[in-house]
């Protein structure tokens, strides 16, 4: 059974439960601040290599240079010749 605490027992515990009341009310506070914050970059656009140093790499697909460029397909520095015309080079 508990043993009964005297009356200088109670008040050091009342005191020891009031000082950590006020920290543990502190810390709710400062992160109460932290959540408003954070709940405030929620409404911000996404980072992009447009809008922020990511490199391009790290943008989504739609964004990306070479997107429109078919897989194993070399990009063209010019327009090819047009089919009625012989190519020169071959």
């Amino acid at each position: 059974m508990a043993h009964p605490l005297d009356v200088t027992d109670k008040d050091a515990l009342i005191a020891a439960l009031m000082t950590r009341i006020e920290e543990l009310l502190a810390l709710n506070t400062a992160l109460m601040a932290r959540v408003e914050e954070l709940e405030a970059k929620l409404g911000l656009p996404p980072k992009t290599p447009d809008n922020s140093s990511l490199p391009p790499s790290k943008g989504p697909e739609a964004v990306r240079i070479d997107a429109a460029q078919p897989q194993g397909q070399a990009a063209s520095w010019g327009a090819p010749p047009p089919a009625s015309e012989p190519n020169p080079h071959t």
